[in-house]
């Protein structure tokens, strides 16, 4: 995975420097969607300095924040399944190249550049990634999905996980990039985090 994790990074980098040259991270719209892979199914916060410094995301608002890759347009089109059937909004969401994303991937354990996969950050400091994310998240959402997602643990994460990495590692080949990042939304502006 060194190559695609490089690929990663630099896309991150290279997200993170339109945010920095625009001066503001309200660029974007494409569609949204599921993560990408690499990590260890759940995280509980390392390092006690970032999660202080991330309480902010959650000081009004104790919704967990979905983390996903702003320029992939199949985290894009998950991102606009989960608003279109998250009816009562138990959810909200900021893009891993974001200010808030890359602080809130740093109390997760992880590096603030890792696009690898998607998090889902709960208030309590648990984080959650890859298919164990994607299963939590759609735990939130309407029925049939609340449903559903039980299913879903019945499987091994090893194996979740490995179908997970499949499709993260080919997200851009099969699904393209955006050209710039999703950071909002503009009919769903109070669920996005920046």
């Amino acid at each position: 995975m060194g190559s695609l994790g490089r690929s990663l990074r630099r896309r991150s980098r290279e997200c993170s420097a339109r945010v920095a040259v625009d001066g503001n991270s309200n660029s974007s719209s494409s569609p949204a969607g599921a993560g990408a892979g690499g990590g260890t199914s759940t995280t509980t916060s390392s390092s006690s300095s970032s999660s202080a410094a991330c309480d902010k995301y959650f000081e009004d608002d104790t919704r967990p924040i979905v983390l996903f890759d702003g320029v992939c347009m199949l985290c894009n089109g998950g991102v606009d399944m989960m608003l279109r059937f998250d009816t009562n909004a138990n959810a909200r969401f900021a893009a891993l190249q974001s200010e808030a994303g890359q602080n809130l991937l740093t109390r997760a354990g992880r590096a603030p550049d890792d696009i690898s996969s998607i998090v889902l950050c709960e208030s309590d400091g648990t984080s959650h990634v890859k298919s164990d994310a994607i299963l939590r998240i759609a735990q939130l959402m309407d029925i049939p999905f609340r449903i559903i997602a039980p299913l879903g643990f019945l499987f091994p994460s090893g194996f979740r996980d490995g179908v997970y990495d499949v499709i993260s590692e080919n997200r851009y080949k099969f699904f393209g990039s955006a050209e710039a990042c999703r950071f909002r939304d503009p009919d769903f502006n109070s669920r996005f985090v920046e």
